[in-house]
């Protein structure tokens, strides 16, 4: 036994029956008692010992009022130990833990900065919307960043959920500037790319460098085939220096433009452009698409149009006596759906695995389908024959195809594979004329998600342009 269950009269007898000599085990014997009393008096040799101390037991038991307390204050707390301060008296750490932890409030790092003012939600949603129909597959983003030592210690925040940037729960970094270290890299749909070390005062000279000695290299090992890739930086004063601006220009990365917090550069392979020449009736027919999409990616090529009537000398030298022909460094090829696709991977409209391009081919042939159909109309020479046959198609087979191929469109916000802009867009764009010659300049009034295909293609600045110095021809 011990403490408070022996009475000072008991513990008297037990310091008496030491005096006399007698050992603990003794003692212990006689009075049931072990030697705690006797070690403590031996110990301080002082009656003081003989008297019951206070012990701190169990803490006091967390109360509502204790709950409440903490609530109205929690977010003073800036660690969990002051906890006492609130309630003004000790309580069960793990206790009021779990108290504020079912409460919606948690123990956190505290935000080093507050995330967006309003100009800039405004500014970066301007930019999304206004880039909607880029193909963010050939986009490279950059940026460079400086990591300092702080002279704080680490801070905890306790806070409810979705309140990480409110004002009270933000901490102001002091930097010691003891030890910085700053890198520059680049990312893209592919993948990260290069990190490199660099200065933590970068200018102009040294960002110039890091492009040629790091960028081209790294790029030009992700994306193998000449292409337009477009490298999306800030617009801090080194990247948009004069002597930045006049490197692209002589790397031949012109059409560069400035849009609020970004600057969008459009970059190109010169040392990887070949010599293409697309050789095609002078209408646009089955060439088209592969126009389009050589302009799109800014790949010059000679679009060498030939008249019906030297079609006859040209066709024996073909391989299989029809067009369109594509010829690139002295090599042949035809087909154009072929083609097409040969190019699309120039140009990084491809599906992004092996479905999407399924997805493509299958929408690409059902085109396909329904363009040869056309073509047996407008290739039939007897009038009542033909007129015959264009009442068939607007009235059963036109609306068969076109009520599906929008339901798709539908389904992909105004594109035909996965929501994004694909070479197949591109060859519904170039022969959509087709619905305007069977159903007029209102065609599509009924189908408006095939127009949403149209128009983000036409609305392209390079497609636009094309549009307006091509030859104009009905077909």
């Amino acid at each position: 036994m011990r403490g408070s269950e022996t009475s000072m009269e008991t513990r008297a007898k037990v310091l008496t029956l030491w005096e006399r000599g007698l050992s603990y085990r003794q003692i212990a014997a006689e009075k049931s008692l072990v030697h705690y009393w006797v070690h403590r008096w031996r110990t301080e040799n002082d009656d003081v010992a003989l008297r019951t101390r206070s012990r701190p037991g169990h803490p006091p038991k967390f109360t509502p009022e204790d709950g409440n307390r903490i609530l109205l204050k929690w977010d003073s707390l800036s660690e969990s130990s002051e906890e006492s301060r609130v309630l003004g008296a000790p309580r069960c750490k793990p206790v009021v833990r779990n108290f504020l932890h079912k409460n919606g409030i948690h123990c956190r790092n505290p935000a080093k900065k507050v995330e967006f003012l309003e100009r800039h939600v405004v500014s970066r949603l301007n930019f999304a919307q206004a880039n909607l129909n880029r193909n963010w597959d050939v986009v490279i983003f950059s940026d460079e960043k400086v990591f300092s030592t702080s002279q704080d210690a680490k801070k905890v925040v306790w806070r409810g959920n979705n309140t990480r940037y409110d004002e009270q729960n933000v901490v102001r970094m002091r930097q010691s500037n003891r030890i910085n270290l700053a890198y520059w890299g680049w990312m893209s749909s592919a993948g990260p790319g290069e990190l490199t070390r660099i200065d933590a005062r970068m200018d102009a000279v040294e960002y110039i460098r890091i492009l040629e000695e790091v960028l081209l290299p790294s790029v030009r090992i992700v994306y193998p085939a000449p292409n337009r890739t477009t490298l999306m930086q800030d617009n801090s004063a080194v990247d948009s220096a004069r002597v930045v601006r006049d490197w692209f220009v002589e790397h031949r990365a012109v059409g560069g433009y400035v849009k609020k917090q970004h600057q969008i550069i459009i970059y190109k392979n010169r040392d990887m452009a070949p010599n293409i020449k697309v050789t095609y009736f002078n209408i646009r027919g089955l060439a088209e698409t592969i126009r389009l999409l050589l302009k799109y990616g800014e790949i010059e090529f000679e679009d060498n149009r030939i008249q019906s009537e030297d079609w006859a000398a040209l066709k024996a030298t073909t391989p299989f006596g029809q067009m369109p022909l594509y010829e690139e460094g002295g090599k042949l090829a035809w087909q154009s759906l072929a083609i097409c696709r040969y190019v699309a991977k120039k140009v990084n409209l491809r599906g992004a695995n092996d479905w999407e391009d399924l997805q493509i081919d299958a929408v690409a042939d059902t085109i396909t389908d329904f363009r040869i159909k056309v073509a047996a109309i407008m290739q039939e020479k007897d009038e009542e024959k033909k007129e015959k046959l264009k009442q068939t198609l607007i009235n059963e087979t036109a609306p068969y195809y076109l009520e599906r191929l929008d339901k798709i469109a539908e389904e992909n916000g105004g594109h035909f594979v996965n929501k994004k802009l694909t070479w197949v867009d591109f060859y519904f764009f170039a022969m959509s004329h087709i619905v305007s010659f069977l159903l007029g300049a209102d065609g599509y009034m009924n189908y408006k998600n095939l127009q949403a295909v149209v128009d983000n293609v036409q609305n392209i600045p390079a497609i636009r342009t094309w549009v307006e110095v091509r030859p104009k021809t009905d077909f």
